[in-house]
């Protein structure tokens, strides 16, 4: 079995080697354009496509203004979880155009449509502020916790507050 997945849409890998004597598969995404920090409904079909048959359990998605399609492998899942984001932002903002799916409202995306997706706990080591502007039902799901160095937030239908207030380095 395929235990690692590299989606390629900048180039960014072709210069490494970690995949290349292993097991990977290679999704190559550069012919697309208008992917990079968000997608549009027919973007994110061709995507949807092209990783269809992704196996491996690791997936490189190339750099930061790509973790948005995170949303994509979150709506493969068919059964309940809960997922764990580590990122310096919430990425809990309404989309600013209908059918845009960007680096900045994924996660909000992913609580509002994915019926197996129950909590998300966000590792917030930037210290964003909490979202302000949430669907109803959204502000329900998600509370923030601020401790002196950290920020957890954990959203979900029994949000809470996990970890322990200090230092924590």
């Amino acid at each position: 079995m395929i235990s690692v997945s590299v989606l390629n849409f900048t180039g960014v890998y072709e210069r490494e080697s970690f995949y290349k004597d292993g097991d990977c598969e290679w999704i190559d995404c550069s012919d697309l354009s208008g992917v990079n920090g968000f997608c549009d409904e027919a973007s994110m079909e061709e995507i949807e496509a092209r990783i269809s048959g992704l196996s491996g359990w690791i997936h490189f998605i190339d750099g930061g203004n790509f973790h948005y399609l995170s949303y994509l492998m979150v709506r493969k899942i068919r059964e309940p979880f809960t997922l764990v984001v580590f990122d310096h932002h919430t990425d809990m903002k309404p989309s600013i155009f209908a059918g845009i799916l960007s680096c900045g409202c994924w996660i909000k995306r992913a609580l509002d449509d994915q019926p197996y997706l129950k909590k998300v706990s966000l590792r917030n080591e930037g210290g964003a502020p909490p979202p302000a502007i949430l669907k109803k039902g959204d502000s329900d799901r998600c509370r923030g916790f601020a401790g002196r160095y950290r920020r957890i937030r954990v959203c979900g239908p029994r949000a809470g507050v996990f970890g322990k207030r200090g230092r924590g380095r």
